[in-house]
């Protein structure tokens, strides 16, 4: 498998049209850092006015448009290499950005909420605010789950080790995982992420049957770290289901979209009342192959031999 440094220019993203070099992201990164203590001042005077409330919003709103220009950028430059310690740096400098401003207007929703009754819909309906209209609602109808300031900003403080579990997966996986190769018919085929699918749409199945196993063999050898991470992962979400006042933690998963649970319940129905299509589908796939049983590693070989996948 080739290097990033191997594939041609005009196949890799140009990341240097968000920032130039280094130089500019720690430009604009001290630039934000710069502006969280006159956006934590606003708590005394954003809920005063509809006006006060709109150029708040609009300063927060140019605090997060610059905190996504450093984040993303410092994510996919870490994405092209996960084991670049440099980029894992600037990647968690972001992410440690995201949690100071998160906590710096923490104070927003809670002030907002806690006006006379009236006084935020009234700000919501005014032309200034338009642009705004329907955070506002959104946040009206999340009345029930917003907790008060204390409360607010110790959970946004929480945010730079609450994803500490998705984030140990993606270096495990990107990272630190090694699938090393399958030796078939005299050949060497080095077995990566982007090699994987490619070669399970061999029409070999005896190479297909060697790849799976060999691929799946290296995440069962992290089995335990895997399972520990999953774990972790399941009881944050519980924790801030319960931490904001939801039934459970799928609640507080489809909120956000305000999807109802009956929605997300319909689609599994829904899978449930067209397997019998999905059945005949596997069947014909069985007949066409030529085989006793279907397993995973025939999930993706052709089922017209003129087909030479690459």
């Amino acid at each position: 498998m080739r290097t990033r440094s191997e594939i041609p220019e005009q196949f890799k993203w140009k990341l240097e049209d968000i920032y130039q070099n280094e130089a500019q992201w720690e430009e604009e990164y001290h630039e934000l850092e710069g502006m969280l203590p006159a956006l934590e001042a606003r708590r005394q005077s954003i809920a005063q006015s509809a006006g006060e409330l709109k150029a708040g919003l609009d300063e927060m709103y140019r605090a997060m448009l610059l905190l996504e220009r450093l984040y993303v950028y410092a994510r996919m430059r870490r994405d092209e290499d996960n084991a670049n310690s440099y980029y894992q740096g600037l990647a968690d400098r972001a992410q440690g950005l995201n949690v100071k401003l998160s906590a710096a207007i923490s104070y927003l929703n809670p002030l907002l909420l806690s006006l006379p009754e009236g006084v935020l819909e009234g700000y919501a309906a005014q032309s200034e605010l338009a642009d705004y209209r329907f955070m506002l609602e959104d946040l009206l109808r999340s009345k029930a789950h917003v907790l008060g300031e204390g409360e607010e900003r110790l959970l946004s403080m929480a945010g730079d080790f609450s994803d500490g579990a998705q984030g140990i997966y993606t270096m495990l996986n990107n990272a630190d995982l090694s699938f090393g190769s399958v030796e078939h018919d005299g050949q060497t085929h080095q077995l990566t992420h982007a090699t994987y699918i490619g070669l399970m749409q061999s029409e070999d199945r005896a190479l297909r049957e060697k790849v799976f196993h060999q691929f799946y063999r290296s995440f069962q050898s992290h089995i335990n770290t895997i399972t520990a991470t999953y774990g972790t992962s399941v009881k944050k979400d519980v924790f801030y289901a319960k931490a904001r006042k939801y039934q459970s933690a799928l609640d507080a998963a489809l909120s956000s979209d305000n999807v109802p649970q009956s929605v997300y319940r319909d689609l599994i129905d829904t899978v449930h009342a067209h397997l019998p299509t999905m059945y005949r589908y596997v069947a014909l796939r069985k007949k066409i192959l030529g085989i006793q049983q279907l397993e995973m590693y025939d999930i993706y070989a052709p089922l017209v031999s003129e087909v030479n996948a690459k």
